[in-house]
């Protein structure tokens, strides 16, 4: 339900005084700081199982609430100096039973967001607060040409517990590929590598076949950071690709345009480094 629409005033905190016993927590936890430099990254495992390796306090937060994108989450004023260097690596583990082995992407991620809620509310102290804030984004739309989408083989019924299903594999400089996608699965994908959220206003709905080529990065801060290095140190150069607004046109038919509009971003109030194992 729309907070503001319903006219509800205030906005909604979650912490650990405040969680509720409905929501199953992990049964086995453990959480240590990261010495090994690596991709980050939060998988939901089938079973019930969570791996974490190299995450920062954002990473965790955005995948306990379904967000991503470094944009979606801010630090408050009573947060620790250590929010924005330490890293961990989160290995957890649901009872047996809470969690089929036999879901869909999708739905795996959907029943395992309430334990990672917890699990943050418990170890980390971790206060959140939910809110609307309108800044720059990018808009996802329609061209006048038409889109050019393939319909997924896959149908909706099969994606309860198809692993292809809403999820997008690869990354920009391989290309993205999704057997059974929405647009909103798209907007997704495309936010993680991006500086702004994606708002997906497209009105389209059902599961398509996509393949998006390698296209170059929407994160000029990365730019910035990559002429800080010495050059001897730096990677090697990228081939030229082309940009993600011309990739999404010319074999989509779908428009991405900067705009501003109300999103949904969360407020660490305050952390805690975690209790001990």
């Amino acid at each position: 339900m729309d907070l503001i629409n319903a006219g509800i005033v205030g906005l909604l905190l979650f912490s650990s005084a405040q969680a509720q016993t409905a929501d199953p927590a992990f049964a086995a936890v453990s959480i240590k700081q990261a010495t090994l430099r690596r991709y980050g990254g939060v998988e939901f495992k089938p079973g019930g199982r969570l791996t974490a390796n190299d995450v920062d306090i954002y990473q965790l937060a955005n995948a306990a609430y379904g967000l991503t994108g470094t944009e979606r989450v801010r630090k408050g004023a009573n947060c620790p100096n250590w929010i924005d260097s330490e890293h961990f690596d989160v290995e957890a583990v649901a009872q047996e039973g809470v969690i089929p082995d036999n879901l869909g992407t999708a739905q795996l991620r959907e029943r395992m967001q309430p334990l990672l809620r917890q699990l943050l509310a418990d170890r980390f102290q971790m206060v959140i607060r939910r809110e609307p804030k309108e800044m720059p984004v990018y808009m996802l739309t329609t061209a006048k040409s038409g889109v050019k989408l393939t319909k997924a083989s896959i149908s909706d019924d099969e994606c309860g517990t198809s692993i292809d299903c809403h999820q997008f594999s690869g990354n920009r400089m391989r290309g993205l590929r999704g057997a059974a996608v929405s647009m909103t699965d798209l907007a997704f994908a495309l936010e993680a590598g991006s500086n702004r959220p994606m708002v997906d206003a497209t009105g389209i709905v059902g599961l398509f076949s996509m393949e998006v080529r390698p296209f170059a990065t929407l994160k000029p801060q990365l730019d910035d950071y990559l002429e800080s290095i010495p050059e001897a140190q730096r990677p090697p150069a990228e081939p030229v690709k082309p940009s993600l607004f011309s990739v999404l046109e010319k074999d989509f038919g779908l428009l991405l345009r900067p705009a501003k509009a109300r999103v949904e971003t969360l407020l660490i109030e305050t952390v805690k480094m975690p209790s001990a194992n």
